[in-house]
């Protein structure tokens, strides 16, 4: 199977780690706007997407779908799940974490865990809020995140929408969270969030998913699981999740809440013994 690599304009697609990146940053003053590879006159300089274009006053950086607020001020990302989601969705958004307790190793035999506190390893590196968007509309494109768990093993989360999956156009994020796995899961990749969160897909769109564990094999019922946003809000194995060597692929239908894993009874936290479910 390949590994999808989007190739995507630079007005398409932004990613956001802790800083923004309209501000100081690849199309901020001082970057890519005034003077840099997008200088006065160039793709996004003067005259251009900078003033009054896509991303200029009036578009994304001031007052428009992303402005003071959203990205450009106060934080890693303006999505907010509980905002950014389809009108009349079931399901509430997942509670973010309250507190977090000092990182503890595995113990010996015991699977790695992205829940704060006992059981945090390298090997299974945590979500830090990490976000990139592109607008998506009946033509089709592709989204891809390199975050903390690409770091790990150079694979993207990336999504391939295709021509009429969407009807109009819609701004599309891929957040790699920082929320523990759902119970009764031993996890494999952070918690993956697509807004808005509840989208229905008129058409399949291709998806993978990084993973990475301390566990050698992976199982073989590793897969990639979706949450049901217009149902019963439970995480429901992808049917077709086929597992690659990093990476697991999988269709995608409905944008919300993802991540790779296995069911198990074990809490990797407390484990004294490798459930049935993280081996073959």
């Amino acid at each position: 199977m390949r590994v999808w690599f989007p190739v995507m304009s630079v007005a398409a697609l932004v990613a956001v780690g802790c800083n923004s990146n309209l501000t100081n940053h690849d199309g901020g003053t001082g970057g890519g706007q005034t003077g840099g590879d997008y200088g006065d006159g160039g793709s996004f300089g003067t005259g251009g997407y900078a003033t009054g274009g896509t991303l200029g006053t009036g578009g994304f950086a001031t007052g428009g779908d992303i402005g003071t607020g959203g990205f450009p001020t106060g934080g890693t990302s303006g999505f907010d799940a509980g905002i950014d989601a389809v009108a009349g969705i079931a399901c509430a958004a997942l509670a973010e974490p309250t507190g977090s307790p000092p990182p503890v190793p595995p113990q010996p035999g015991c699977p790695c865990t992205r829940a704060p506190g006992r059981g945090n390893s390298y090997l299974c590196p945590m979500g830090v809020g990490q976000t990139a968007y592109t607008y998506v509309g009946p033509e089709g494109g592709s989204i891809y995140l390199l975050g903390q768990q690409s770091a790990k093993t150079n694979v993207p989360i990336a999504i391939d929408i295709p021509p009429g999956a969407i009807a109009t156009q819609t701004l599309i994020s891929v957040s790699e969270t920082d929320l523990a796995p759902p119970s009764g899961f031993v996890d494999w990749s952070p918690v993956y969030l697509v807004e808005p969160r509840g989208l229905q897909l008129a058409k399949v769109a291709g998806l993978q998913i990084p993973w990475s564990s301390n566990i050698s094999p992976p199982p073989t019922n590793l897969a990639i699981y979706a949450r049901d946003e217009n149902g019963s809000c439970g995480f429901k194995a992808l049917v077709d999740s086929y597992t690659n060597a990093g990476f697991e692929q999988a269709s995608l239908t409905e944008l919300g809440y993802l991540f790779v894993g296995v069911p198990s009874t074990v809490d990797p936290s407390t484990c004294g013994a490798l459930d049935a479910a993280v081996g073959d």
